[in-house]
């Protein structure tokens, strides 16, 4: 059985290699001094990193035209609707200020 699986791996990973029709992978950004967000169309991924160690805390909040929506501190994997909209933006926190950065497009 062990066999049977390795040998499967092994000609799934030719036939990827030589695939063509791989989907394209959009990379959408938002960033200020402090932080950077990105979404990963390809995974549906999100990633938040401080781009300073000043103490400020960095989230980015997400929705989608369908009505999902959610918050991400670091990086975070999510299941969405493929072809489907999407609204991003980052949100900056210094102590109990709050600094939300105006809405950002994506398609999904």
């Amino acid at each position: 059985m062990k066999r049977i699986l390795m040998i499967l791996a092994v000609l799934g990973a030719m036939s990827a290699v030589g695939a063509t029709d791989a989907p394209a992978a959009q990379r959408y950004c938002d960033s200020t001094d402090e932080a950077q967000t990105c979404f990963f169309s390809y995974g549906d991924r999100f990633r938040v990193a401080h781009t300073k160690n000043d103490g400020v805390g960095a989230r980015v909040e997400w929705r989608t035209d369908y009505g999902r929506r959610g918050a991400c501190r670091t990086e975070c994997n999510y299941n969405m609707r493929e072809g489907r909209g999407l609204q991003f933006r980052l949100v900056l926190i210094y102590g109990h200020r709050v600094h939300k950065l105006p809405w950002r497009g994506a398609t999904i």
